[in-house]
């Protein structure tokens, strides 16, 4: 018994050092040979390991390699599609026996990764294998076992490492270019049935980048089946999250809730090598969560949060990226649309802050028109179909109201038809078309508005401020431009405008009328004046960007008032004459054809902020040069009937507000008589 034992242990000493001297009395040359003729074999590719190789079997079965190259296919640029400083790979021996491939270690130091695509479409990663007569061919699928479950059914992953490495990525037709350096990963699988973990961090583009994923079900994903997954992506930059399943197999897809942030989208845009170039101040802070469907080809989001700016959006987005360019259908409801953030500023280095008054204590001229160029290239980015409603709209200086917007994107043409609008206590309807299929964009509009407040809307729309009142308003007009300069010199179009109870603010035609001697002398009185009117009625056309009107009618208690004119939109100025009439009595209030007595027409000229108020002598020349005298004593007659009914039934005025101030002029005495002003402005 004794022998024996002696016997068995000598034999299995002899094993041990046969283990141990196995390996060490191989060459390592033969280990070289067979692992680079077998990676060609596989591959189609060649292997070279140019450092040392150690070989070992027990306790674990380990290869270590220095230096190691794998090539490119002919057509790459880089003869190298991959090299690294050291490959260690350590394999459990005993599940090995047993069919089971459990990693125990696998490190790849300082790899280097260059993934590319040729014009044809085809990437450096689809290897091929060399047939029996030594062509390479491509490989063939990984086969399956005969239950269908795959090679990899018992995998092992222990410690899976990349230690600093670097991977790049370059597609020649579109000539894009992508490198991600210091990537170090940890990657756990104790089994395929155990959960995959990932976590590491890498650097893009100047910024560190951590990532943590987590896959509950590894073999359902082999299967193609769905498995509990999680990701975490954090960088300066953007934040990612998502929660949900993941399918794997031939058709991958993803369904769970996903969160996206990022301070800036134009930071983010930049970063992804994609710069925006759009003017404005806006695509600052941006978020979403929701519940997220998505493929390959297509992503879905429902029970939508999203945060852009100040605005406030829910509801649903669907993107299909199948086409040419994605194709975006969307149904949102949002709190307040501020779209100025993304409009060109109105003028480059315009001084806002003087906005108010110029060096001699007057109204300051408003900035000029931009020369800045228009930028619409973000409309051919992608095509769209959305239903927009917002409970408030801020554009220009425009305040809105609740509306409803349908919004259609194709091609680089955007139509935005407002089917409901409300805005200074009236409401309409609108359409927008914004054309940037040409190399110069194009604008029309079109709004139909009734019941709206007049001042509030032309002084946000227009800063012009000289008219009150309640109206209906409808407007049409196109224009074509490289900036907003240009589209204001060619906006063409018409429109026509009907108003009740308001006033024109700046001027009081009676009282010019009653005291013509002083009326049109003092600046700061015009301040506090206006002509009240019951009715203001008119329409316009726009060539060029010039707005003319020829039929202004306004009718007031005692005033009738004709007006034609221009206002030149370019340089913001106006040209205008009015010509107001006296009637007889108060019977004639609300209606334009009383007939009375023709009065000095007035000229209102000059720039938008500081309009000029001036009687036409030429006009009451030319009216009573047949007759002067008696036309003077028509006048007279009338000026003194109309002061006699407006003191019993007015207080006093002729269709306008009485001044602010009494009259210094006067000193309090009673107004001189009209006839008399009348007779010493042009003789008896």
């Amino acid at each position: 018994m004794k022998k024996l034992l002696i016997v068995l242990s000598g034999i299995a000493l002899v094993l041990i050092a046969a283990v141990f001297a196995v390996p060490a009395m191989v060459p390592v040359g033969t280990y070289k040979r067979e692992i680079v003729r077998q990676v060609g074999k596989a591959t189609g590719r060649e292997l070279a390991i140019l450092g040392p190789v150690r070989f070992s079997l027990l306790p674990r079965l380990e290869v270590e390699a220095n230096d190691v190259t794998f090539s490119n296919p002919p057509w790459a640029s880089d003869p190298q599609m991959a090299s690294l400083d050291q490959l260690l790979v350590v394999l459990k021996l005993w599940p090995l026996l047993s069919g089971e491939v459990a990693v125990d270690r696998f490190v790849l130091v300082k790899p280097v990764i260059r993934l590319e695509v040729d014009e044809s479409g085809r990437g450096n990663w689809i290897l091929q294998q060399a047939d029996a007569s030594g062509s390479a061919s491509e490989a063939e699928p990984r086969t399956t076992d005969a239950d269908g479950s795959t090679a990899l059914s018992e995998l092992r992953l222990g410690d899976i490492r990349i230690v600093n490495g670097a991977i790049s990525y370059a597609d020649v037709r579109s000539g894009d270019r992508y490198v991600v350096s210091q990537v170090d990963l940890g990657v756990s699988l104790p089994s395929l049935d155990d959960p995959l973990t990932v976590d590491g961090a890498l650097r893009w583009n100047d910024q560190n980048v951590d990532v943590d994923l987590r896959v509950e079900r590894p073999r359902g994903l082999l299967d193609g089946e769905a498995s509990p997954a999680e990701l975490t992506v954090a960088s300066e930059p953007l934040q990612m999250s998502y929660d949900g399943r993941v399918v794997g197999g031939d058709r991958p897809s993803v369904a769970g809730e996903v969160e996206v942030s990022t301070p800036s989208v134009r930071r983010l845009s930049e970063w992804a090598g994609s710069p925006l170039d759009m003017s404005g101040s806006g695509l600052g802070p941006f978020s979403l969560n929701g519940k997220v469907e998505a493929t390959v080809t297509s992503a879905a989001l429902s029970d939508a949060r999203i945060v852009l700016d100040e605005i406030r959006a829910t509801g649903e987005v669907r993107v299909d990226l199948a086409g040419a360019k994605p194709s975006i259908e969307a149904t949102l409801d949002v709190g307040t649309l501020d779209l100025n953030p993304y409009i060109p500023p109105e003028a480059a280095g315009g001084d806002a802050a003087g906005a108010g008054t110029n060096a001699g204590g007057g109204a300051a001229a408003p900035a000029e028109w931009s020369d800045e160029p228009l930028d619409l290239s973000g409309l051919r980015a992608a095509n769209a179909n959305m239903a927009l409603s917002a409970q408030a709209i801020r554009v220009g200086g425009l305040n809105i109201g609740r509306s409803a917007l349908k919004v259609v994107l194709h091609d680089g043409r955007l139509e935005a038809d407002l089917t409901e609008l409300h805005l200074y206590d009236g409401a309409g309807t609108g359409r927008l078309v914004l054309d940037a299929r040409g190399e110069v964009p194009a604008v029309e509009k079109r709004f139909e508005l009734t019941g709206i407040q007049a001042e509030p809307l032309l002084s946000d729309a227009s800063d012009f401020d000289r008219l009150e009142g309640t109206g209906d308003l409808r407007i049409a007009v196109a224009a074509r431009g490289r900036s907003q300069r240009q589209m204001v010199q060619a906006v063409n179009g018409d429109g026509a405008f009907s108003f009740k109870d308001g006033a024109i603010k700046g001027i009081n035609i009676a009282a010019m009328a009653r005291n013509l001697a002083t009326a049109f002398l003092d600046p700061k009185a015009r301040e506090t004046q206006k002509t009240d009117f019951s009715a203001l009625s008119g329409t316009f056309r726009i060539e060029r960007g010039v707005l003319r009107n020829d039929d202004l009618e306004l009718v007031s208690p005692l005033l009738r008032v004709a007006g034609s004119g221009t206002a030149d939109l370019p340089k913001r100025t106006v040209d205008y004459r009015v010509d107001p009439a006296f009637v007889g009595s108060l019977e004639g209030q609300g209606r334009s054809d009383a007939g009375g007595v023709t009065l000095v027409p007035v000229k209102i000229t000059g720039p938008w902020h500081d309009l000029q108020y001036r009687p036409d002598l030429a006009g009451v020349v030319s009216g009573a040069i047949e007759n002067p005298k008696k036309a003077l004593d028509a006048a007279g007659k009338a000026l003194k009937d109309a002061g006699e009914a407006v003191g019993k039934g007015l207080g006093g005025g002729l269709g306008g507000s009485p001044p602010a101030e009494k009259d210094d002029q006067t000193d309090g005495q009673p107004a001189p008589d009209p006839g008399r002003v009348l007779k010493k402005l042009f003789g008896d």
